[in-house]
């Protein structure tokens, strides 16, 4: 495998890696501080029943304040408010990761099936074809002899 080949894999494999690396367990429920504060005082409360609380998403917990009125009451607006702006923080982030890692495997997909040569690699393939016309067409003139 020539440098070449091998640098039209590697947006590709850097992709990949992103896409696992986010993926990986623990890793993309990441809410900070905040958000465990607030399903703290959600388990502390007496009127809200939800076991698994450490297993919920920003996105989850907005669905359940939206769809339940002891979750809602359990929590200040500012809390509220909080975890609203915390699930769309995630959601950008998440968009954000995948559109830039499935940008650098198509990237790197196209380099592999684009079978043209680079553009340095055309303009100076051109320059020395010129140089080459030239050469020939002026072998191929008769030979100006001097004068004398």
């Amino acid at each position: 495998m020539d440098v070449s080949s091998f640098l039209k894999f590697v947006p590709g494999a850097l992709g990949v890696a992103g896409l696992l690396t986010y993926i990986w367990p623990g890793k993309a429920q990441f809410t900070g501080q905040v958000f465990t504060t607030v399903v703290n005082k959600l388990r502390a409360s007496s009127s809200v029943r939800i076991e698994n609380y450490d297993r919920l998403t920003p996105e989850q917990i907005v669905r359940l304040i939206d769809s339940d009125s002891r979750v809602k009451g359990a929590l200040t607006e500012r809390e509220i408010g909080v975890i609203r702006l915390l699930a769309t923080t995630q959601f950008a982030r998440r968009s954000l990761v995948l559109l830039v890692c499935s940008a650098l495997i198509a990237l790197s997909a196209w380099l592999v099936l684009h079978r043209r040569a680079p553009l340095a690699e055309r303009e100076a393939s051109r320059i020395f074809n010129e140089q080459r016309s030239l050469t020939l067409s002026l072998a191929s003139s008769p030979a100006i002899s001097p004068a004398g």
